[in-house]
């Protein structure tokens, strides 16, 4: 998992069932390859999220570029501009639909890498 990282893949799914360690080894990535990275790693937990609009929201609050009054993937765009970052978003399986939101993003963001957990995969070229 961190060599498909480390050789430039951008967006890697781990997909299982439950409880099988996907959150574990997805956090283990983040931990080993986060120095790597001189944006840094995070972790943004959507299990309680039901709705794939607010996966991107999500992520803004995380990084610390919420903007209430403007678009949202354009405020994350412009806050990864140079800023080279590993992002898990754990438990995408009941946003899945966010994937159209993240696959824009990634192609906005050429040094953002995104190792996401879900039962289904996200189904992302990048």
């Amino acid at each position: 998992m961190c060599a498909l990282v480390a050789s430039g893949r951008r967006v890697v799914t781990l997909t299982g069932p439950g409880g099988v360690g996907k959150t574990r080894l997805a956090v283990e990535v983040a931990t080993r390859l986060g120095p790597t990275f001189p944006g840094g790693s995070l972790v943004v937990e959507l299990a309680a999220l039901r709705d794939p609009g607010l996966v991107v929201e999500r992520l803004a609050v995380a990084l610390g570029v919420a903007d209430p009054g403007g678009s949202t993937a354009a405020t994350v765009a412009a806050a990864l501009v140079g800023r080279p970052v590993l992002v898990v978003l754990d438990n995408l399986e009941q946003v899945v639909e966010c994937s159209r939101d993240l696959a824009t993003l990634v192609a906005s963001c050429p040094e953002l890498a995104i190792v996401a957990t879900s039962r289904a995969p996200l189904r992302i070229r990048a």
